[in-house]
């Protein structure tokens, strides 16, 4: 038991530089688990694809841990992905964070941050520590015992609020992008939990599966429509992507069909609907040739700085040619490189 101050500050001081050398120690472990840019690989002239497989599977991993969860970076994969990013490795670990299982050291990794208020007993400002203080002084008991009781109490509720965290919004998309059929149920679950915040999310990965109902509610939701503000058309545009069906790309052509402008505040004012989504649709058809035609376009009418309605006709009469003559049927999404947004 601790009977003077000069005791008690012994104590507190020999504890907390034991406490800084912990916090110390697993920072450094923590932080040499931070995610690899992979970025620098893809965009390399000859991408390393065992590299960027390699990066991808060691992203995933530590995915959880405390240094670059909290910066919303849960995993650095570049965009547009690419199918063969990810290895049979990967997937399992996408299985793992869609179960939502935590191993102890992720858990660790986040206490260790948590806590480190509590264990800061040489901040006066740490009402933790000062009511361990007190609560020892008014009940005659050694304040080791008693704020290591109320440190075991912290944790354990840290702890719960931990495990309890919901499936990252990324972890779902890509959970549907990658068409594995041993993350359907998980998605499943994931669709219909009304306390999920990303089940929207989760409704959008089951329609790429074409699963219904979420396939064809998915479509319905993101089709066409007037008046659209800019944010509401590009995220409908780049779902129905998402989705790469038939029917979700038959919708995709009506926004290229379309003589409506949206306000884009990153640009200079209002655009064509259908320019954008015309310059998507030569990208998910993977024709080059028709990108070429509408940028050489695009630069004939540059010149005069009108983009009036014969420069979207004409957009639009390329768009409808490759459009036309492509068997939806046949279309390869897997093939395709899906942003995930």
């Amino acid at each position: 038991m601790i009977n003077n101050s000069t005791d008690e500050e012994a104590y507190r001081f020999v504890f907390t530089k034991k406490v800084v050398f912990l916090l110390f120690g697993m920072m450094i472990r923590i932080t040499s688990m931070a995610q690899i840019d992979v970025f620098s690989l893809v965009n390399h002239p000859n991408p390393p694809l065992k590299k960027i497989q390699n990066a991808v599977e060691y992203n995933l991993k530590n995915s959880r841990f405390y240094d670059f969860y909290e910066k919303n970076e849960y995993i650095r994969i570049p965009k547009p992905y690419q199918y063969n990013f990810f290895t049979e490795e990967a997937k399992l670990r996408l299985l793992e964070l869609l179960k939502n299982t935590w191993t102890e050291e992720e858990i660790e990794s986040h206490l260790t941050i948590k806590l480190a208020y509590e264990l800061d007993t040489l901040n006066s400002r740490n009402s933790f520590y000062k009511r361990a203080k007190r609560i020892a002084k008014r009940d005659s008991i050694p304040i080791d015992k008693v704020w290591g009781q109320m440190l075991d109490k912290r944790s354990k509720a840290y702890k719960k609020l931990i495990i309890n965290q919901k499936t990252p919004r990324d972890i779902a998309l890509l959970a549907g992008y990658l068409k594995d059929k041993r993350f359907i149920p998980y998605l499943k679950t994931l669709a219909t939990d009304t306390a999920y915040y990303y089940n929207y999310e989760a409704q959008l990965a089951l329609a790429h599966y074409t699963i219904e109902p979420y396939h064809i509610e998915m479509v319905k939701k993101n089709s066409y429509s007037e008046n659209l503000n800019f944010n509401s058309f590009r995220n409908r545009l780049e779902n129905l992507a998402y989705i790469c069906t038939k029917e979700s790309l038959q919708h995709y052509y009506k926004f290229c069909r379309s003589s409506d402008k949206v306000y884009n505040s990153h640009g200079n004012g209002y655009d064509y609907m259908a320019e954008t989504a015309i310059i998507g649709l030569s990208f998910l058809l993977k024709n080059k040739e028709m990108y070429k035609e509408i940028e050489n376009i695009k630069m004939k009418y540059m010149k005069s700085g009108i983009y009036d309605e014969n420069y979207l006709k004409e957009i639009q009469a390329v768009a409808n040619r490759y459009f036309s003559s492509k068997d939806m049927n046949a279309m390869d999404c897997e093939s395709i490189k899906l942003e995930i947004w």
